[in-house]
Parts: C-alpha cells; sequence; structure tokens
C-alpha cells in the first residue's frame, strides 16, 4: 500500500505542465532514433569515439513513473552523443523540428533527477524487501518530505513539482492513531529503534509508553 502511495504521490509531480512538456521533448528525441537504425547504428559510433559507454536511449511507459527516471538519466548521460548526431545534415533533411534540447532543458532534467533520486531508492529499498515491513512506513515517508521540502537552490521546475509532490505525500497516513502506530512499528524495528526522525520529546514519549506497556505485560505474565 505504501509503495502504491508513494506511486501516486509522485505521478502527480510528473504532470506538472513544465514536466510533462520536458518529457515530451526526450521522448520524441528517443523515438526518432527508436524509428530509425541508421541513427542508432551511428549512436554506437558517436558513443565509441566519445568514449560513451554502449548504451540504447530508454522509452518511459506512462504506467511506470520510474521508466521516465531511467529515460532522462539514460538521455542525460548520452547527450553529448545524441546532440552530435542531431546536427548532422542528414538528419536535418529527415526532421523537419530541430529535437535538440536547449540548455535549459538540460537543467531542468538534471533537477527532475535530482528529485526523484530519493523516490527511487525507496522502491528499490520497497521491492528488495521479500515481506513488507510496516516499521519502514514512518521514517521513509518523513524523510521523503524533507528532501522534498524547499531550498535555497530551487529551480522553478523543482519548485513545482515539489508543489504537487510534497502535500500529496504529507496528507497520507496522518490519523493520530495509525501514525502511533507506524512509529511504534519503527521503534521496535532494529533499523529505526533510536526514532532519530523524531524530536527527542516525541521519542522520549513513545520509549515510556513502550516501557509501560512492556511492564503491563511482565505483570499479568506473574
Amino acid at each position: 500500500m505504501f509503495a502504491h502511495n508513494l506511486n501516486l504521490t509522485t505521478q502527480r509531480g510528473l504532470q506538472v505542465d513544465t514536466v510533462k512538456t520536458l518529457l515530451s521533448r526526450v521522448r520524441r528525441v528517443v523515438s526518432f532514433f527508436h524509428r530509425s537504425s541508421v541513427a542508432n547504428s551511428t549512436l554506437k559510433a558517436k558513443e565509441a569515439l566519445l568514449q560513451l559507454p554502449p548504451h540504447k536511449l530508454i522509452m518511459n511507459v506512462s504506467t511506470r513513473w520510474n521508466s521516465s527516471n531511467a529515460m532522462v538519466f539514460r538521455y542525460i548521460n548520452q547527450q553529448a552523443s545524441v546532440d552530435a548526431i542531431l546536427v548532422e545534415p542528414y538528419v536535418r533533411k529527415i526532421l523537419t523540428n530541430g529535437l535538440t534540447l536547449s540548455e535549459n532543458d538540460i537543467a531542468n532534467l538534471e533537477s527532475l533527477v535530482l528529485i526523484l533520486k530519493p523516490l527511487i531508492s525507496v522502491k528499490t529499498v520497497l521491492c528488495d524487501e521479500k515481506l513488507p515491513i510496516v516499521s519502514l512506513i514512518h521514517p521513509v515517508k518523513l524523510k521523503i518530505i524533507s528532501q522534498l521540502a524547499p531550498s535555497q537552490d530551487t529551480t522553478t521546475l523543482t519548485s513545482s513539482v515539489k508543489q504537487d509532490t510534497l502535500p500529496n505525500l504529507q496528507k497520507r497516513y496522518t490519523d493520530p492513531v495509525i501514525e502511533e502506530f507506524f512509529i511504534l512499528s519503527a521503534a521496535l524495528g532494529a533499523r529505526f529503534e533510536c526514532l532519530t526522525q523524531l524530536t527527542m520529546e516525541k521519542r522520549n514519549a513513545i520509549f515510556n509508553f513502550m516501557v509501560d506497556k512492556a511492564m503491563v505485560f511482565s505483570e499479568k505474565k506473574v
């Protein structure tokens, strides 16, 4: 369920108009290379010439938000070889509209990758777990919220994405009873038992609550 909510939250960020336009431009470039065998083979030659890893450009899938990150990340890595091909005379004859992204587009793509990076990391952690672990939810949620918080170096694009993404995540699991359950689960988990994501006051309250419950349980056994 948490992974699903994370997916919904991220999808909101990718629906920002600036991001949608940017991803559309990247898709046009990727689509061109997927359709043209000549361009694709030339890409391999350029990658070798520029000493870049021989990777094929990736097309994202609308139903999988992490595929947009993969598409953008691959494009940025191969940008030098891609741009070198898009200015070739034979390519210009084929294309009626230029496909080259501007420097501002590239800067925005790099910002988008930075925003998606912690979300990708969380998704990887969740997928690596053989069984869903409740103790992950609260600390991971707070970690993502802190990384999505506005910062001084925020660009227009990152600011827009954060404004759409952050509130969507903040409103989830806010019921006091549910939130306390998740916090207690984290406190009982070996990885998060110190509850470093909480204030000292809240941390002490949780620990005292656990001690009281343990004492009651112990008395009942006696």
